[in-house]
Order: C-alpha cells, then sequence, then structure tokens
C-alpha cells in the first residue's frame, strides 16, 4: 500500500468523509449527483480492478487500498468524466517520474512511488474545469448560476450575498464588448 506507507492509517480519516461531503456537495453543485456516484463507483472500480488483477497475475499487492478511496473521492467532487480524465493525467505523471526515478538509478521497476500524489495533482489539475456559463441578476442580486454541468440556486451557493453585482456583470459586459470592438478592428 504506497499510500498508506507515506501517509499513514490516516488516509481512511480523509477520503472516506471526503467522498460522502463530495456526494452532499454535488447535490447542489457541479459535477450532480447523478455524474458524482457515478464517479466515484466508476474512480474507486478502476483502480481496484486494476489492482486485482495485478495482484492475481503477480501474487503480490501493487495498488493500495487508499489509492482506491482516493480516486473514488475524487470521482464524488469531479464526476465520471474528470475522473477518468484525472486517471489518465495521474497515470502519465506517475510513469514520467517513475522512469526519471529509474534513469537518475535511485530505483527499479520494483520500486513504489506513492500513487496518492500523481492521483491528486491530477484532480487539482482538473478542478477548475466547470465552466460558468451565465449568472442572472435581479435588483442587483445574483439568483441563478448556469455552468455547462447545470443550473444552481445562487442562494444555495452563497453568490446572492455578492455585493454590487448588477455592476460586476455589467463591467463584464462593457469589456466584452470593447474585446469585441477590438477584434473587429
Amino acid at each position: 500500500p504506497q499510500t498508506e506507507r507515506y501517509l499513514g492509517k490516516a488516509v481512511n480519516r480523509i477520503t472516506l468523509p471526503g467522498a460522502v461531503v463530495g456526494l452532499i456537495v454535488s447535490l447542489v453543485l457541479p459535477p450532480g449527483i447523478v455524474d458524482s456516484i457515478l464517479g466515484t463507483l466508476l474512480g474507486g472500480g478502476v483502480l481496484w480492478a486494476i489492482g486485482e488483477a495485478y495482484y492475481r497475475y503477480s501474487g503480490q499487492e501493487g495498488m493500495g487500498g487508499g489509492d482506491v478511496k482516493m480516486l473514488a473521492m475524487i470521482g464524488a467532487f469531479l464526476g465520471w468524466k474528470l475522473v477518468l480524465v484525472t486517471l489518465v493525467l495521474s497515470s502519465i505523471s506517475g510513469s514520467l517520474i517513475g522512469v526519471l526515478v529509474i534513469a537518475i538509478k535511485r530505483g527499479s521497476m520494483k520500486h513504489a512511488l506513492p500513487y496518492g500524489a500523481f492521483l491528486a495533482l491530477g484532480a487539482l489539475t482538473l478542478a477548475p474545469m466547470t465552466e460558468v456559463t451565465g449568472i442572472d441578476v435581479e435588483d442587483g442580486k445574483v439568483t441563478r448560476v448556469r455552468t455547462d454541468k447545470g443550473d444552481f440556486d445562487a442562494e444555495v451557493t452563497g453568490l446572492d450575498r455578492v455585493p454590487r453585482a448588477d455592476r460586476v456583470l455589467a463591467d463584464l459586459r462593457e469589456q466584452g464588448a470593447d474585446s469585441e470592438a477590438t477584434r473587429r478592428r
């Protein structure tokens, strides 16, 4: 178990409650509850299957339980699409570092790397991938936020307390008009 070796038994105290928080938050924020549940199952399931296949093939544990739980938690927050991209990014970055470690002769093909660190790096890279596509304003207050992952009431997100939202939106519109005029020249 690479992750437990480097982080101790604290992994379960972070990943299991973190997955629950991700699922709860997804009730009101992107990616939405369905994508979040699928991300949790897919994230944990894929790594578990890889670890199980490796164990059956080699008789040695190749994937720590902490890594499985961590990707399940990431799936709860990012959803099923971005958890797959996280898996690819973490595999690529882990492989590059692994090759580097071998190249500078500080390890071998049996050298264990903390895969959880690469999962975290992949997830942090993808976390801001939700795009805000629109904001509804009434009486100078944000009432609804539209994103590529769905629409959300501003009260739930706390954005209804943003002061002078109408002024911010007017400024954004002016900047958009200015940039449009500049592009035409």
